[in-house]
């Protein structure tokens, strides 16, 4: 039997169906469709942990690409900005926002925290590892 995704990794055409979604994703879109409820939301993209002084911001890209054609209004930090995790206060810092009728993006938001999270872990530990090594190449 041939795998689907041998590697692991779910397909472009898979990701748009919106077939990598939570479950619950999914759920609320059907309430949302049955019941005829369309909401205009503000979704806001923060990182999930204050342990370290700041973070850098990459991902935009694909999740651009994803959300291609869809009636929203995106806002996220430039890719590579660099940012502390909170405010002064301790709020976390929205990275990135999506604006629009939920149902146009509730079943995107799982692929695009897996963008965001995937592209700025490395991008941050690598900005980490070059301080860490000074002058050294």
């Amino acid at each position: 039997m041939k795998d689907k995704f041998p590697f692991l990794i779910a397909d472009e055409n898979y990701i748009k169906e919106g077939k990598t979604t939570d479950i619950y994703f999914v759920r609320t879109k059907k309430i949302l469709e049955k019941r005829n409820i369309k909401k205009k939301v503000w979704a806001e993209f923060t990182t999930s942990s204050t342990l370290y002084p700041y973070f850098a911001f990459a991902g935009i890209r694909e999740t651009v690409k994803l959300l291609e054609g869809k009636k929203i209004n995106l806002w996220a930090l430039k890719e590579g900005t660099i940012f502390p995790p909170a405010d002064i206060n301790g709020v976390l810092i929205p990275v990135m926002a999506i604006e629009g009728e939920y149902t146009e993006f509730c079943e995107y938001e799982t692929p695009v925290l897996g963008f965001i999270c995937h592209a700025s872990g490395i991008l941050t530990k690598a900005i980490r590892v070059r301080k860490a090594a000074g002058d050294k190449l």
